[in-house]
């Protein structure tokens, strides 16, 4: 026979409503004594099928059937319970309710101790399953401070209140672990890892989660990943920084890994509040300290961008499938990020019939450059093999070019099929970063001395480089140098940060300053800035003579 509940609660007081064969009833709150109960089409419950039975450990009223089989009952926590009704009447509850609520309103008596009348309550620690003892004294048995019985109940119950026991907080704690059902840290990573992606409100990009998936792999898990996630605390993030140094990461490497793990522990939530509330002491973890001089922030200087770019013509004449010559001018000629340069596509002369009627900044249908190649739209940013939205919102924005670079782009762009990337693969896929770094660029930057590898294929075959000498990501040190330059050919600010795709600070920028719109102004900065370096724009002949 099933029962199911209905209405259920764990508080103290609350009646159970149980019903058979999936018909729900409810009570008459009118109704004098034992309470009336009515199926959903009006009609009353046979009395003669049903039995109040009041369990004295719990305060919970049920009705059952007055059947001698044995009845299953659906808990509100999902769990089931099978009982006989006359185990029921004898107070015998479900075994696993009763483990959940061990320890809740504890009934306490007085006990005679060492001369005094003490009263002793259980606790329990967060994260541990072991309950503990400890004893209060309430008064003397004799002698100056002796109290009557009436006397000591009031006392003992003031001083379990001071203690805390029995408190609505203590319960509701105690609750609140149960939900958590004691999960692990790593457990609590995944779903968080995958919320993060998922949800509506500001959900994190592909590139972010794969960052935050290797945090937890390589350092998090390994460390945290069995504790109990009501452990994590300050001791557990101390032990953890304390592993991150030893495998000598940079400081900021270590605030970011710490970061991901104080979003793990805030992540687990009942009724939108945090299960476990921390106040993280940064000086009791011995965090490390970031300084913006000591940080891996490496920027081209104008020689060794016209040294690169040089040397990367030369390899496009002899090599024509050598992009890095005209990925050099876009990244380092418009600060552009490499994923933003990857998704640029051939301009369609017919333009996007979508975009027409709205605005042509939210268009997401491909970066491209207008028809004379002095305005880049960037809407795209390329990150694996797929096409994607730009690291952020300020990401997509239109970027002026000088007249110097787009003459050059004009001819570039001339001979390629509108629709298409600019700079693809053999079957028209955007080029992986990591090919063009270990295939094209990294040889060229060790040609001209700014950088030496190291190369080897792995037990699979593949091939492999790692950079043995120079620091920093050499495409974002191009973007770094567009910054530099901008800065020191006095750009306003507002337009250096509109041109790379960084965010705006401050009510002025968000809503007063409005340089979008000033064509006149743009073109006239860009050309005073100019592209930075002394090396002279240009197409490899041998480019023509095959596009021919």
């Amino acid at each position: 026979m099933q029962l199911f509940c209905v209405n259920i609660s764990l508080h103290i007081g609350q009646i159970y409503h149980v019903a058979c064969n999936d018909n729900f009833p409810s009570y008459d709150k009118a109704a004098v004594g034992l309470p009336r109960l009515f199926l959903k089409d009006g009609k009353n419950l046979n009395p003669a099928e049903t039995a109040w039975v009041w369990t004295s450990m719990w305060g919970h009223k049920i009705a059952l059937a007055a059947s001698k089989d044995e009845i299953t009952v659906e808990m509100c926590r999902g769990h089931t319970w099978c009982a006989m009704p006359g185990k029921i009447q004898q107070g015998r509850w479900c075994p696993e309710c009763k483990r959940l609520h061990s320890g809740d309103s504890q009934r306490l008596s007085i006990q005679d101790m060492n001369k005094n009348w003490t009263v002793v309550y259980r606790y329990r620690n967060p994260g541990e399953s072991a309950w503990k003892k400890k004893r209060l004294i309430i008064c003397p048995i004799s002698g100056p401070g002796a109290m009557g019985p009436l006397e000591r109940e009031r006392r003992k119950i003031a001083v379990l209140e001071r203690a805390g026991v029995n408190s609505q907080e203590t319960i509701q704690a105690q609750v609140d672990e149960h939900l958590s059902g004691y999960v692990t840290f790593q457990q609590q990573a995944g779903i968080w890892l995958k919320e993060s992606q998922t949800r509506n409100r500001n959900p994190i990009s592909e590139a972010t989660a794969s960052g935050y998936r290797s945090y937890l792999q390589h350092h998090l898990n390994p460390v945290l990943g069995e504790l109990p996630l009501s452990a994590v605390d300050n001791n557990a993030m101390k032990g953890l920084v304390k592993k991150l140094r030893d495998k000598k990461l940079a400081p900021k490497t270590i605030i970011e890994i710490v970061k991901v793990a104080k979003l793990v522990v805030a992540s687990l939530k009942a009724n939108g509040e945090e299960v476990y509330k921390r106040a993280w002491n940064h000086d009791y973890m011995d965090l490390p300290i970031v300084d913006p001089e000591d940080q891996n922030s490496e920027a081209w200087t104008p020689e060794q961008m016209t040294v690169i770019l040089d040397a990367a013509f030369e390899t496009a004449v002899k090599k024509p499938k050598n992009v890095v010559y005209w990925l050099s001018l876009v990244v380092g000629g418009l600060g552009l990020r490499i994923g933003e340069a990857l998704a640029i596509k051939v301009r369609d002369s017919v333009g996007c019939p979508h975009c027409k009627s709205l605005k042509p900044r939210k268009c997401q249908h491909g970066s491209a450059f207008s028809e004379d190649c002095r305005v880049l739209h960037v809407r795209q940013s390329v990150y694996g093999r797929k096409l994607k939205g730009p690291k952020t919102k300020n990401g997509i924005r239109d970027v002026d070019v000088p007249e110097s670079l787009a003459a050059i782009l004009r001819k570039y762009v001339a001979g390629k099929r509108p629709g298409t990337l600019l700079f693809k693969s053999r079957s028209g896929n955007p080029l992986q970063q990591r090919n063009i770094n270990r295939d094209w660029l990294h040889p060229i930057l060790e040609n001209v001395g700014l950088r030496k590898a190291e190369r080897w294929r792995d037990k699979n075959g593949r091939r492999r480089v790692r950079c043995l000498e120079g620091e920093g990501v050499a495409w974002h040190a191009m973007r770094r140098f567009r910054c530099t330059h901008l800065d020191t050919q006095l750009i306003p600010e507002s337009l250096i940060k509109i041109w790379l795709g960084h965010g705006k600070k401050g009510v002025t920028e968000q809503s007063y300053i409005k340089v979008m719109g000033r064509m006149d102004t743009r073109k006239t900065c860009v050309e005073n800035a100019g592209l930075g370096f002394s090396h002279v724009p240009h197409v490899p002949r041998i480019r023509l003579a095959t596009a021919a």
